[in-house]
């Protein structure tokens, strides 16, 4: 399959771009707040499962930036908590509701 001649420009293409720095985690969380920004809450839960799948089974996971790591983790799962018990994704309403305890 990879020597299909119709693959090789995609390969070359892949394989010579530059790397952009960000775990594949990080990209999945993008394309949640992008499904929650689009109120796709079946993908957005879908994606912030396979985060946490690959969180769990990345050995990596226990190193020096795991805190950063878990608190996005975090963060995503409250915005979803959020927008599927108020229906609305309005952060200064969250930080009204934390501010007032």
């Amino acid at each position: 399959m990879l020597n299909d001649p119709y693959l090789q420009p995609a390969l070359r293409e892949v394989s010579s771009s530059q790397p952009t720095g960000r775990r594949l985690t990080e990209k999945i969380l993008v394309a949640f707040h992008q499904a929650c920004d689009q109120a796709d809450i079946e993908v957005a839960s879908s994606l912030i499962a396979v985060v946490e799948t690959i969180m769990r089974q990345d050995r990596s996971f226990f190193g020096p930036d795991r805190r950063r790591r878990l608190d996005n983790l975090v963060a995503a799962y409250e915005r979803l908590w959020f927008i599927k018990h108020t229906g609305e994704d309005d952060m200064e309403v969250v930080a009204l509701a934390a501010a007032n305890g």
